[in-house]
């Protein structure tokens, strides 16, 4: 396995990262790149972390997501670490009575034949389909939880800065504080704010009291809503 490792990443590496394969798709432009790297597995550790990335700047080359976007489709994989290694292992299953091994006495596995057309013609429709899976639960999850964050937060902001006209980063951190604790700002937070009268300050925890309660109907509408 050695004498792989070797050869492999050399022959992977000097090649640019792809906007386009042979395809219009970016999902199976993203495949073709990171799970060569995932083949190739040419770390002890980390490689499950750098093939995440590559799936990630692949998308955003091809124009996937917006260059102000992180799609986090990463979460999603990691979110079901077991259908990520249910398609490896669906993969390399089959091949291993084709593949000559054995352990080393230094308990290393080294391959005894010649390996790389397995590789290099396959069927990738598994991969492809899991990423498109992968995908579909990044915009109906991360996203969506994503965007109610979003619409909070805003709604929280603007009624915050209507009772006190605060700079937008105190603003922000007296709106998140109070996220992080049901809509109420913590007695051992409150020395944070000074600048704040405590009727200023519950007038502000009403106001994102009733931001997260129309936040939280909005989600629960939308989980209830019929698909079209």
């Amino acid at each position: 396995m050695r004498s792989v490792r070797r050869s492999l990443p050399d022959a992977w590496v000097p090649r640019p990262v792809p906007t386009r394969v042979s395809t219009s798709s970016p999902a199976v432009s993203a495949f073709a790149f990171a799970f060569a790297f995932v083949f190739i597995h040419p770390f002890e550790d980390g490689n499950g972390r750098i093939h995440r990335v590559l799936v990630h700047h692949v998308l955003s080359r091809t124009g996937f997501s917006p260059d102000d976007l992180i799609f986090p489709v990463s979460a999603a994989i990691v979110r079901d670490q077991r259908s990520y290694d249910a398609v490896l292992e669906r993969f390399s299953q089959p091949l291993f009575a084709a593949i000559d091994w054995a352990w080393t006495s230094e308990r290393e596995i080294t391959v005894r034949n010649d390996t790389a057309s397995l590789y290099r013609y396959f069927d990738a429709t598994l991969f492809v389909e899991y990423l498109y899976d992968r995908v579909v639960d990044t915009v109906r999850t991360d996203l969506h939880e994503q965007l109610g964050f979003l619409t909070v937060f805003d709604q929280a902001m603007g009624g915050v800065r209507a009772i006190v006209d605060m700079p937008d980063s105190r603003a922000a951190l007296l709106i998140r504080l109070m996220l992080q604790n049901g809509g109420r700002l913590s007695l051992t937070k409150r020395k944070q704010f000074p600048e704040l009268t405590d009727g200023e300050l519950g007038a502000m925890e009403a106001v994102v009291q009733a931001a997260m309660a129309e936040g939280a109907l909005k989600q629960n509408r939308a989980i209830w809503l019929p698909s079209t």
